[in-house]
């Protein structure tokens, strides 16, 4: 008898607390590392199978609405939150730190993942499309703004 997703998750989140607690803080620390790297090389090959498998002729088709959607999504991802909450988050330090705190909120390769479930399972392709065009245009807009919004802060 096969486990509902949902018992899955929960598995693999009781599993992954259970190992870190096993761990000495050293251990953990150089598990980290090696976690990050292949992390960041997982990025890297989810990006470019992405790239492989973008709809753009179907974002296309999604027009105005879509360019609407897109600007909401991204206007209140998580900047009005962030600066909202900002005053009672001990680690921001100030409005500006709200800001750029609260601008850099990527979606994440998980919405393609879900997208595409609801695509196979459901049959919407819309869903793929719209979610596909979100992550496009999060991935593109904090990757352009990383470089000189940092600067800027660093400079201040």
């Amino acid at each position: 008898m096969g486990l509902k997703p949902t018992q899955q998750r929960l598995r693999c989140f009781v599993t992954g607390l259970a190992l870190a607690g096993g761990c000495r803080w050293q251990r953990l620390r150089a598990q980290r590392q090696v976690q990050d790297a292949v992390n960041d090389l997982s990025i890297a090959a989810m990006l470019l199978l992405f790239g492989t498998i973008a709809p753009s002729s179907h974002w296309m088709s999604l027009g105005l609405p879509g360019i609407a959607l897109v600007a909401g999504v991204m206007a209140l991802w998580r900047l009005p939150w962030v600066m909202l909450l900002g005053p009672v988050v001990p680690a921001i330090h100030g409005a500006r730190e709200a800001a750029l705190v609260g601008w850099f909120g990527p979606i994440g390769v998980g919405a393609i993942f879900y997208a595409a479930m609801v695509q196979r399972t459901e049959g919407q392709d819309e869903a793929f499309a719209v979610a596909s065009l979100l992550e496009a245009v999060s991935v593109v807009a904090f990757a352009v703004a990383t470089s000189p919004l940092v600067r800027h802060h660093a400079a201040r």
